[in-house]
């Protein structure tokens, strides 16, 4: 293993080791779902075996509107987390991601705390994942290698300027990327996702990517674990205290993204129960993606996110029932009011389409 990839390899270690020990999630975004309110039906015209929560997404069908999102790979014992999380979502019927793979093309001595995902789940949909900054430099042969290695049925570009920009070892730079972006869409040969890592999508930024190739948007808004947070941690001095706070909630970036755009859209970012994931289904997303809530239990057991999941699975079906929704389309009409910042928001924004 080179120097440099030994680095990078430290660093995702280092970035697993703070998100268990340390509160990584700003406290301002941390209750922005309690701010949406959806209206109870008081006598729901269905049991509990009416309700359909199954979800035909990216060709595969899903037994609920949620996934695992990415979390790790490229480092010595990340495969434990990768592999414990992709048992589960096997068994559930459920999907998940896996973290920026790009360490892996460079050195193949780290594929497989990538590809044990798609050992252990050989049927449940698993998310490629490469970065922003790297991947408008790639050739067509390494995109596909990432697609490849864990046999993916679609790759997710994640979207993290705050995290290199403050990152000791970042590389800021993503000129480029969204001139070639059709033609990276063309060389994944899979649907390709854009996805935000804790800062959120804009209606501006959605807007003017909706025109691409891409199937659609995974929000990565702020309420979860925050890069700002983990990677001051990593510095030797406060540059990055300031934008620990910084970010689009989570919930604010639903609606303005699906006020522009008709592509699916993945809720990520604090949703951290299966009533978070509801209300962000009414909101707009297309289904929920949790991460951290998940990061503990996957270092444990694969029966301890199964465990996790069940209970979310539960939440979301009895969301649906309080809302007589018997399933996802109707879900999707159900009426809300917003509270607080997050009607704040919406009003200064102009996002009235909902």
């Amino acid at each position: 293993m080179s120097s440099e990839n030994s680095k990078k390899s430290d660093r995702k270690k280092d970035h697993i080791e703070i998100a268990l020990k340390h509160d990584v999630v700003p406290k301002r975004f941390i209750s922005q779902f309690d701010e949406v309110v959806l209206i109870h039906e008081a006598l729901p015209s269905l049991d509990s075996s009416d309700i359909d929560m199954t979800l035909e997404f990216i060709g595969k069908k899903l037994s609920a509107p949620l996934i695992v999102g990415a979390m790790t790979g490229g480092t010595a014992g990340s495969e434990v987390i990768n592999g414990n999380i992709a048992e589960a979502v096997e068994e559930l019927g459920l999907g998940m991601g896996i973290g920026s793979q790009k360490l892996a093309l460079g050195d193949s001595s780290f594929e497989y705390t990538f590809a044990i995902a798609r050992r252990k789940a050989p049927n449940a949909v698993i998310l490629g994942n490469l970065g922003a900054s790297n991947v408008f430099r790639m050739s067509r042969t390494e995109i596909r290698r990432a697609v490849e290695m864990i046999q993916a049925d679609a790759l997710e570009i994640h979207l993290n300027a705050l995290q290199e920009f403050l990152q000791p070892e970042g590389e800021p730079n993503f000129k480029g990327l969204e001139e070639k972006l059709d033609q990276i869409c063309d060389e994944a040969g899979v649907p390709v996702f854009v996805k935000e890592t804790g800062s959120g999508i804009s209606m501006e930024t959605a807007k003017r990517l909706n025109g691409k190739k891409i199937s659609g948007f995974d929000i990565g808004g702020a309420g979860g674990t925050s890069f700002a947070v983990i990677e001051g941690k990593r510095r030797n001095d406060d540059v990055a205290e300031p934008f620990y706070g910084w970010g689009i909630p989570t919930a604010a970036s639903i609606m303005e993204v699906r006020s522009v755009s008709d592509k699916l859209i993945i809720a990520s970012g604090g949703v951290r129960s299966g009533l978070d994931a509801v209300k962000a289904m009414v909101l707009g997303a297309t289904l929920s993606s949790m991460a951290r809530p998940l990061l503990r239990p996957a270092t444990r057991s694969s029966d301890e996110v199964k465990n996790f999941l069940v209970k979310t699975e539960e939440q979301i079906r009895i969301g649906m029932a309080l809302t007589g929704s018997r399933d996802l389309k109707a879900l999707m009409k159900v009426k809300f009011l917003l509270m607080g910042d997050l009607a704040q928001w919406v009003r200064q924004r102009g996002i009235f389409s909902l």
